[in-house]
């Protein structure tokens, strides 16, 4: 069914999804929650995050509306589109549920005046609002992955450690917010192996069907959607919470090193 270009494709994709649960092995291993770790796990995916859509999405997804219209219309389009994953994240955070109402008073202060507790369920919402967006990030590098190893092997291993390397940092932020809710080290992985499973999933669809009907209009509005959500997360998801566990320097510290993170693993991509 499959030639052996294809099937390598496929083991590439593979790979770099499950490196997902490697970041989440390093927060299983721990055994009780650990504010400092939150932190720095949340501060360094909101940075990925953000440099993910910038760096990545937006420029993948001009290109594409480039080569489908003009320059200037990818440049229109990707920020439309942009939006509209913004707007699609305002309503996915609306419909997820509280798991449970929070009031101030139940919160406990440092001398700095951080939240160092937050109800359970406001971290495990985190939890799901970033499996969702990292699994939608997930679909179209699962593509991609597949297309870059059916054409050229060498370029598609090169891009799977690179897209390995910020899986594992995506991991420890879906893993995190969960097992520190809920304790519950089953679910927490459960939770992380759902976008690792997408990448080897969009990979096995784009062999059998998507390389016969996607565009480069329906590529480009994938990538700036995803984009849009990802902004959305760091902004207003992830980075504010990294700050409130009384650990706001090193959540910011963690937010650059995630943001430096990203190009450099570009480099493996140009070598």
């Amino acid at each position: 069914m499959f030639d052996t270009q294809s099937g390598m494709a496929l083991i590439l994709a593979t790979v770099a999804g499950l490196a997902t649960l490697v970041g989440a092995a390093i927060v299983l291993i721990t055994n009780k929650r650990n504010n400092l770790m939150l932190t720095l796990a949340l501060g360094l995916a909101s940075g990925v995050m953000l440099s993910a859509a910038f760096m990545d999405m937006m420029p993948e997804s001009e290109e594409y509306f480039s080569a489908w219209g003009s320059e200037a219309m990818g440049i229109l389009m990707s920020v439309v589109f942009a939006i509209v994953g913004v707007l699609l994240a305002v309503c996915a955070d609306k419909a997820i549920p509280d798991g449970c109402h929070c009031h101030e008073e139940h919160h406990h202060h440092d001398h700095h005046g951080d939240r160092k507790d937050h109800c359970a369920g406001d971290i495990s919402r985190v939890g799901i609002m970033t499996m969702i967006a990292i699994s939608l990030h997930n679909l179209p590098e699962g593509i991609a992955l597949y297309f870059a190893g059916h054409h050229d092997m060498t370029l598609g291993i090169v891009l799977a450690i690179a897209v390995a390397l910020h899986n594992i940092p995506c991991g420890i932020t879906i893993a995190a917010p969960i097992y520190y809710s809920t304790g519950n080290k089953k679910r927490a992985f459960l939770f992380a192996l759902v976008p690792s499973l997408v990448q080897p999933l969009s990979a096995l669809l784009a062999s059998l069907v998507l390389k016969n009907v996607m565009t480069d209009f329906v590529m480009g509005m994938m990538f700036a959607i995803v984009a849009g959500i990802l902004l959305f997360l760091a902004i207003v998801e992830l980075y504010p919470m990294a700050r409130s566990y009384g650990h706001a320097k090193a959540g910011t510290i963690a937010l650059f090193v995630g943001i430096f993170i990203m190009p450099l693993t570009h480099m493996l991509q140009h070598h």
